[in-house]
């Protein structure tokens, strides 16, 4: 699915994002092993780079073990992430594709020491998004890890964007765990609050996971359908919730320049959540 024409990659020089500070602390700590020569890293929804913005200040020669490869479907942005990761890493590539699709351009079975999906669940459709988690849980490597990140609200409304809280994520990611047999296992969701949104984070460690990789990715296609099914259910709340307070706001106004933003943001998730569940609507029923 194409991005956003309003989707933002926000790149600040000098400046590291709290996600991306928690996502560089796993990876300096993994090829800071002795043991480690090469470390893969796929970066999914990788936008102009913005997670490697500080990563020479934050890496020492070690850096050098670390083959990254970007995922990203805005070719100007991909152009940029890939100046940025080429003199850091050992080796680097940024692809350009819809993310649910990614596997289209990796060689193989090639498998994965870390994945990052860092603020890009909100901007892609749900039918991807679940495709996108199981392809990633799919591409670990038994000592892998999956690093999620995403924010509950958004300080300027993207068209199309729908917003996920930490509880949905985690309600998803619980469906493909149980999807699996991985009902020892299932990963929680933190919430971040920050200075201007609030966001979530998830953090998959694959070698808590007891199914062999051959059993994960048999299971592709019923996890998938699992992780669909659990989302177009928390679509259908929100939908209700969101009719609620634009109703409440239609009858009694908003007078204030709070409400006032607060009714466009309401505005723009309804848009988006009524459009993503028409689509299911016309899938389900065989219709273009």
């Amino acid at each position: 699915m194409p991005s956003f024409a309003d989707s933002q990659a926000v790149l600040l020089p000098g400046h590291v994002f709290p996600q991306h500070q928690a996502a560089l602390t796993i990876v300096k700590d993994r090829i800071e092993a002795p043991t480690v020569q090469t470390f893969r890293w796929l970066d999914l929804a990788c936008g102009k780079g913005q997670i490697l913005a500080c990563a020479d200040s934050v890496f020492g020669p070690s850096r050098k073990k670390i083959e990254y490869v970007g995922v990203d479907v805005n070719q100007a942005f991909a152009v940029e992430a890939q100046r940025t990761a080429e003199p850091l890493f050992k080796t680097a590539a940024v692809v350009i594709c819809d993310l649910d699709n990614f596997e289209a351009l990796l060689p193989g079975k090639q498998l994965f020491d870390f994945i990052t999906f860092t603020n890009g669940a909100h901007e892609i459709s749900p039918r991807a998004l679940a495709t996108t988690i199981v392809a990633a849980l799919c591409r670990m490597e038994r000592s892998g890890q999956l690093y999620m990140y995403d924010m509950e609200s958004l300080s300027d409304p993207e068209l199309g964007a729908i917003i996920w809280t930490g509880a949905e994520m985690e309600s998803v990611m619980k469906s493909i765990m149980s999807a699996v047999g991985e009902d020892r296992y299932s990963p929680e969701a933190a919430v971040w609050p920050h200075k201007t949104c609030k966001g979530w984070s998830l953090h998959v460690n694959r070698q808590y996971m007891l199914c062999e990789p051959e059993a994960l990715d048999g299971s592709r296609g019923q996890m998938i359908e699992v992780a669909r099914k659990t989302i177009i259910g928390i679509l259908q709340r929100k939908l209700v919730t969101l009719d609620t307070a634009l109703d409440a706001l239609r009858r009694f106004g908003a007078t204030t320049p709070d409400e006032r933003r607060v009714a466009v943001s309401l505005a723009y998730q309804f848009w988006a959540v009524s459009r993503a569940l028409s689509g299911v609507a016309r899938l389900a029923s065989g219709k273009t």
